[in-house]
């Protein structure tokens, strides 16, 4: 499972988490196994890649020891 949450306003950083067990929800309740957040600012874009790479790594080693 995957969790997105981002706000037009920047009120709180954007986020993701990955996991088994993923819960989001609009109260602002937001939890997962694996869990990357970065605040916005000029140059998100150019390290959202880099960010996610990590965790998606360590999810699969994870994946593999559920196996």
């Amino acid at each position: 499972m995957l969790g997105i949450r981002n706000s037009h306003d920047k009120t709180f950083p954007a986020s993701l988490v990955d996991g088994a067990l993923v819960f989001v929800c609009d109260n602002l309740s937001f939890s997962g196994e694996i869990r990357v957040t970065r605040k916005h600012t000029r140059f998100i874009r150019r390290d959202l890649v880099t960010l996610v790479q990590g965790p998606i790594g360590k999810l699969m080693t994870a994946w593999q020891h559920h196996d």
